[in-house]
């Protein structure tokens, strides 16, 4: 037989090597604590930065020698330092972490082949197709056909269960390493290493322990001498290796200290009738500063004493101290912050409660008190709520939003209504990276195409969804609004065959749905919903000449007034504002390089307000245009503008009802006479605009010539 050896070290704990399948070694072994993994083998678990277990060492391996096998030890109890337990100890987390998330992907991606599988199953099934009865030649087919998908489903399941416990496990590792680092834990420690030390000390020199009885008599004594030999030698050991764990996390503290992340609270920082916040229980008064710990006045109930690192907070002279290193702030409004965060603590569990109950409408004026704060309606969907808190940043502006929301939430309890609190209050609106336009109806879009709307619009990356119709036709349809938020993505048409055709549509804020093609959203489309701010750009008076703006001279002369464009866009990740001229669907944002959706602007000359005017000759004569001004003539001018779409969609002029291709970005100049319901005609010209339109008949664009062909052969020239 092979030499057995029975190995310890501090780094790789007991392990016991040499032994071969089937030569009967575990089964001894593990009579004695061992237990077996591939790697490291034979081993006592928990034995790393341990003292060797002698006596099971020992027991096992004379088992192991009563059974025939040799068997050598070789122990080493020489510790790591505190920084290399450290460090291995976070390695070993970051593998298992690692380990634990790989398994966890492998299973949801078996239950998401599973979950394919059956639907490659059941999708060829119509809904309500019954099994044909006995004798019929598809009857066991389809028998068989469900059970493959039952079976499917529920490994399915099975393997979503194991993902999700995969994923607990991983999460806890990940929460286990954390709280080792968590500076009061470092603290608990401390004290805990400190308490051993003086139990090693106390045996070294060797002690009397005394026995009491009710009234306080001495009884007996147990007098215990020095520790000699081996178990001295261990107790020095043992309390060399603490004192160095210990100098090591005072080590770790301080430098934390002096980085700023964490400053301990002790008794220099508390006098008599301080008030101290306990983690996890609240205020109360300290009655007396101890060395470890603080005494507090709690009315007899628990906890009467507290230690340090269980300490979060201090009150004095009406300021609070989150911490010893920072900045007092109010107690009257930290105290309303706190009840706010209690409040929205409530506010979530709203569906346990009574409808109608006083905790109920609490719970519903929370939702209220923030929309009105905001200055949006009452339906406001969350997603845009959100986006409004997400932008408002930095403590003092956080907790200032707090309290703001607390006295409108105090104001609706008292029974104010709603317009007469809204009449009062300035909004905070922040600068969300989108909202929701004011006044403006979205439109009703497909999710995805598919018949019977073949050429209707569709959901789009850069459109903003403003929710999810609960069924097509427009009486008695309800918008969700919990799916809310600018389209970031839109998947292929997944074709599930009797289930129908589906798209999945992800928002910028990672909420996603899958949706049937023949679901209806409402959608402000990409550039309707952006609010860049005007910006003018260097190239406006490039070379003494532009396309955009008709103030500059050529030649000595002021060029006339012209339509022209400018597309500016919000960046959607970091918010800087593009400016670009002409007519384009998107930029690279010069800051992040992310794309930037762009939506064109016109402008009608160059200067201040009032634009020079635009003049259209009608049959009736001229009319002027004089955007900015407040006054409109009673024959009005429409500009009707977007951005360029894809080919080969058509355009349906709302004014003349004629069919325009927009293969090529068009101003299109509408008129008519808002007594006369039957005088409306149009005119076209390509997007560099023109001073002067002269009244055509109903036209069709030429988008290669740059010329507004008419329907009688008449044209009109573009500047």
């Amino acid at each position: 037989m092979a030499t057995l050896v029975i190995t310890h070290t501090h780094a790789d704990g007991t392990i016991l090597s040499g032994s071969s399948r089937g030569d009967g070694v575990y089964d001894i072994a593990r009579r004695h604590k061992f237990t077996y993994r591939p790697e490291p083998g034979i081993h006592i678990r928990g034995s790393r930065d341990r003292d060797a277990r002698r006596r099971d060492i020992e027991a096992c391996a004379a088992d192991l020698r009563t059974a025939g096998h040799t068997v050598d030890i070789d122990i080493d109890n020489t510790p790591r330092t505190a920084a290399e337990r450290r460090t291995a100890l976070d390695e070993r987390a970051d593998d298992r972490v690692e380990r634990l998330t790989e398994r966890a992907g492998k299973a949801t991606a078996e239950s998401d082949r599973r979950t394919a599988a059956r639907h490659a199953i059941t999708d060829g099934i119509p809904f309500g197709q019954p099994v044909q009865p006995p004798g019929h030649h598809s009857r066991n087919r389809h028998l068989r056909a469900l059970d493959r998908a039952d079976t499917h489903r529920q490994k399915g399941v099975e393997a979503a269960e194991k993902a999700e416990h995969l994923t607990s496990r991983a999460a806890g590792a990940v929460a286990h390493a954390a709280h080792r680092n968590d500076p009061p834990a470092m603290m608990r420690r401390i004290e805990t290493l400190q308490t051993q030390r003086r139990g090693y000390t106390r045996e070294l020199e060797g002690y009397t322990r005394e026995h009491r009885n009710g009234a306080g008599q001495v009884i007996y004594r147990d007098e215990f001498p020095p520790a000699t030999g081996g178990r001295a030698e261990d107790l020095r050991r043992w309390d060399a290796r603490d004192a160095e764990e210990v100098t090591y996390l005072r080590e770790q503290l301080a430098t934390l200290a002096d980085a700023g992340t964490f400053v301990a609270w002790t008794p220099e920082h508390f006098v008599k009738g301080d008030a101290l916040k306990v983690s996890g229980h609240g205020w109360y008064i300290v009655t007396r500063v101890n060395k470890k710990s603080a005494s507090l006045d709690t009315d007899g109930s628990w906890p009467r004493t507290i230690p340090w690192d269980k300490v979060a907070g201090r009150r004095r002279d009406g300021l609070q101290w989150d911490t010893p290193h920072g900045e007092p702030w109010p107690v009257e409004l930290a105290q309303r912050v706190a009840r706010w965060a209690r409040l929205t603590r409530s506010a979530s569990r709203q569906r346990d409660y009574p409808v109608g109950s006083p905790q109920w409408w609490e719970a519903s004026h929370v939702a209220t008190a923030v929309r009105l704060v905001h200055g949006l309606p009452g339906d406001a969907p969350a997603a845009q709520v959100d986006a409004i808190r997400a932008s408002i940043t930095g403590t003092d502006a956080t907790r200032a939003l707090a309290s703001a929301y607390l006295a409108v939430w105090e104001r609706l309890t008292a029974g104010e209504l709603v317009p007469d609190i809204a009449a009062t209050l300035t909004p905070i609106t922040g600068a969300p990276a989108w909202s929701l336009p004011v006044g403006v109806e979205p439109e009703t879009r497909r999710a995805g195409p598919g018949w019977p709307h073949t050429n209707r619009p569709l959901v789009q990356i850069g459109d903003l969804v403003a929710g999810i119709y609960d069924r097509g036709g427009t009486d008695g349809r309800h918008l969700h609004t919990h799916f809310c938020g600018p389209v970031s993505a839109v998947s292929p048409v997944n074709d599930r065959r009797e289930r129908g055709e589906f798209v999945t549509i992800t928002l910028t804020g990672g909420a996603c749905e899958t949706l049937d093609v023949t679901r209806w959203l409402a959608v402000h489309p990409a550039g309707t919903w952006e609010h860049p701010a005007a910006i003018e750009t260097a190239a406006d008076h490039a070379d003494g000449h532009t396309d955009r703006a008709g103030a500059v001279a050529v030649n000595g002369e002021p060029e006339p007034p012209r339509l022209v464009v400018t597309s500016t866009g919000r960046c959607p990740a970091c918010g800087t504002v593009a400016a670009v001229a002409g007519v384009l669907a998107c930029a690279v944002c010069a800051d992040c390089q992310a794309t930037v959706p762009l939506q064109p602007v016109e402008r009608l000359g160059a200067g201040p307000y009032p634009y020079p005017p635009v003049t259209v000759t009608t049959p009736d004569g001229p009319v002027t245009y004089r955007p900015g001004d407040g006054t409109a003539p009673a024959t009005a001018v429409r500009i009707i503008r977007g951005p360029l779409p894809p080919a080969p969609t058509v355009l349906t002029c709302d004014v003349g009802g004629e069919d325009l291709p927009r293969d090529h970005m068009w101003w299109l100049v509408a008129i008519h006479d808002p007594t006369d319901p039957d005088d409306r005609h149009a005119a076209c010209a390509a997007h560099t605009g023109v001073d002067a339109i002269t009244y055509l008949p109903p036209i069709h664009a030429d988008p290669g010539s740059g010329i507004a062909d008419t329907a009688d052969g008449q044209s009109i020239a573009a500047r």
